[in-house]
């Protein structure tokens, strides 16, 4: 075989191993597209049974959901959409046909699994399909071995909106099974605030919610704490306030930071005392928190932070000033002039990026 032949030779080769590349990424995506159309006009059949009641046209897609892992993702897909405003009677024929055909049945079933995979959509179905009572099994799935189970359960927790499911999540706090963001984000809202505040206030509700084995990690009153931030709601205050007393600082960091947005005009008070606590990021959330609040008797006990030794409270502190109105920028400009340069160059820079400085 002469040179040019072999060079030709292997072009074909070459060539033909490229088809067949071509061929079979092309097969692949006429399946996948094929498989998402189906998924697609499933999911949008069931939205428009859900929303009608339409029993007929559920059962179908309840019985393939009991074996059949993409039906399970198209059902709780579209339950997620869908089942938080149905109307109670249509809520209630999805649960009897849910029931009637095994499918809760199978999804506890499926729990048990080895696979991670199997346990993430059953928990990822149960939780959308609001079964009353499902919290219970959900919570279990808190201290599943597999992260991401633990993350989906959390998830579904939090969309039920319980008080059996903020108990569980309050619960995993407590355990530390979780990154403590991710449960955060769950509670950090309005329905989870009064049993926020109570596992607070009440010692025995919080021994109830322990881990039955262990010491609760040290952190999670701070993380209550600051889920009642997120929240935002003035039912969190009075206990807020009282947690700038804790010995413990990572707790007191918390109130103070969570006061801004819960606190009204009373947190006053409790918060311009924070600005003399020993521990600095207690003393620049205070400052900070200071800024939803702008009354001019917090303009003093400010402008004495602009010395402050930590650059975060100065900077928290002087930003807040130039928030407060006029009394807050004169203090500013009185820093001007002040003993402590890193005062003065504070002041400076706030009254230039609030764009305050005389022309």
């Amino acid at each position: 075989m002469t040179a040019a032949q072999a060079a030709l030779t292997l072009l074909g080769v070459t060539v033909l191993a490229c088809m067949v590349m071509v061929g079979t990424v092309l097969e692949r995506k006429l399946r996948r597209d094929k498989r998402e159309f189906t998924s697609l006009a499933r999911r949008e059949r069931l939205e428009r049974a859900l929303v009608s009641g339409d029993e007929a046209a559920i059962r179908p897609v309840a019985a393939r959901a009991c074996d059949e892992p993409q039906a399970q993702v198209d059902f709780a897909i579209t339950a997620a959409k869908t089942v938080d405003r149905l109307v109670d009677g249509n809520r209630l024929v999805l649960h009897r046909v849910a029931i009637h055909l095994g499918l809760v049945h199978c999804l506890i079933a499926q729990l048990r699994s080895s696979d991670p995979i199997e346990r993430g959509r059953a928990v990822f179905l149960l939780g959308e399909l609001r079964f009353p009572g499902t919290e219970v099994v959900l919570a279990r799935l808190l201290s599943d071995p597999d992260p991401d189970v633990r993350l989906v359960a959390a998830a579904e927790l939090g969309g039920m909106a319980s008080e059996t499911s903020a108990d569980a999540l309050i619960a995993a706090l407590m355990s530390g099974g979780l990154a403590p963001e991710r449960i955060i984000e769950r509670l950090g809202v309005g329905w989870a605030v009064p049993r926020l505040v109570a596992v607070l206030e009440d010692q025995e509700r919080a021994d109830s919610l322990a881990p039955p084995d262990r010491e609760p990690v040290s952190t999670w009153r701070a993380s209550v704490a600051r889920a009642l931030g997120v929240a935002g709601d003035p039912r969190a205050e009075l206990t807020l306030a009282r947690m700038l007393d804790s010995p413990h600082s990572e707790e007191r960091v918390a109130a103070a930071r969570a006061l801004g947005p819960c606190g009204t005009r009373a947190s006053l008070p409790v918060l311009i005392k924070a600005l003399d606590d020993p521990v600095w990021e207690v003393r620049a959330q205070a400052a900070k928190s200071l800024r939803r609040l702008p009354e001019p008797s917090a303009v003093p006990p400010l402008e004495e932070r602009l010395s402050d030794e930590a650059w975060w409270v100065r900077s928290n502190a002087a930003d807040t000033l130039a928030e407060l109105g006029d009394a807050g920028v004169a203090a500013l400009r009185r820093a001007l002039s002040h003993s402590d340069r890193y005062a003065r160059e504070r002041a400076r820079e706030a009254l230039a990026l609030h764009g305050l400085v005389r022309t």
